[in-house]
This record gives C-alpha cells, structure tokens and sequence, in this order.
C-alpha cells in the first residue's frame, strides 16, 4: 500500500472490513477518512462512534444516495487508496 491518505466508504456490512483495515495500517502514513451508511432505524453504540473519529456514521433511508452525496463531497485526487 502507498502512504497517503485512504478514502472508505461502505454501508454496515464494510463496518467490519473498514475496522480491520484501521488495525492493520499505520494511522500516520494511512490517515482514513471514511463514511459508513446505515439504515435510519441502526442503533450505533456511542463507543464505536467515539474510537473511530476518522469515519462518518451517517443514518439515512437510502444508502447508496447518501454515500454518493458523500463521496461527491470529498476530492478522490487527495487519496492514494480507497476502498
């Protein structure tokens, strides 16, 4: 993996995935910036949301919308990776 900044986005089923990617790359040569999209009526526990700064839990009623819109907020040149 090149150093730089990584881009993740996914709906709950990548929360997994997207945690073990943090466990397994350095924050200082990878910082993440992430985006999980969960369906509106999801109980995140406030722990998770607290230890994991770097990634957006954002509730919605259409997944795949709201992490179009997110991503379109972000600009992909900024990333080496992204999952």
């Amino acid at each position: 993996m090149v150093p730089g900044n990584v881009l993740c986005i996914g709906d709950g089923s990548a929360l997994g995935h997207l945690l073990a990617l943090k466990q397994l790359t350095s924050r200082l040569q990878h910082p993440l910036d992430g985006c999980v999209a969960l369906q509106k009526e999801s109980d995140i526990p406030q722990i998770l949301i607290n230890k994991n700064s770097d990634i957006e839990f954002c509730l919605t009623d259409n997944v795949q919308d709201t992490l179009s819109q997110w991503l379109h907020t972000r600009s992909i040149r900024n990333y080496s990776s992204i999952y």
